[in-house]
């Protein structure tokens, strides 16, 4: 939990302005492509970085011996910002959790690609499978739920 804390406070160091200046660049495109770029891939960055920044000062806090902050408020905000970037692909023998976050703007990037491309883009359909961090096998799954009975 700690490695964690300590990666989300790292990530909300990031200086976003330089990125907001180049989707700034965009302006020139037409509504077609703003629309493309802004809604799923900047809007979806942004709304992110903002909810690590939140709660990295929630974990600085922590760290700082602020005691009003108690473990189970840190997991929690852990576990939401795991859960909007990470999800379980559902397979017969195994449940693959994945890069949520990384492959909805790989897909949204893909789509901008065919659509400025047209027909010279080759299409190469991007898959869950390529973000896939870890596996649950079925065994592991079984034993998961009779423990969370």
């Amino acid at each position: 939990m700690d490695c964690v804390m300590q990666q989300y406070i790292e990530i909300a160091k990031l200086q976003y302005d330089d990125i907001e200046r180049a989707y700034r660049e965009f302006a020139f495109f037409t509504f077609d492509i703003k629309k493309m770029i802004y809604e799923p891939i900047q809007e979806k960055q942004r709304e992110m970085l903002k909810y690590i920044r939140i709660n990295s000062n929630l974990f600085v806090e922590y760290y700082n011996g602020d005691y009003g902050i108690n473990r189970i408020q840190i997991m929690q905000q852990i576990y939401w910002i795991q859960n909007t970037l990470y999800d379980t692909y559902k397979m017969p023998a195994c449940d693959e959790v994945y890069e949520k976050f990384c492959y909805d703007v790989t897909c949204s990037l893909e789509e901008l690609l065919k659509f400025i491309c047209k027909k010279k883009y080759k299409d190469l359909p991007v898959t869950q499978k390529e973000f896939c961090v870890c596996e649950v096998n079925s065994r592991l799954k079984d034993m998961i739920e009779r423990w969370n009975k």
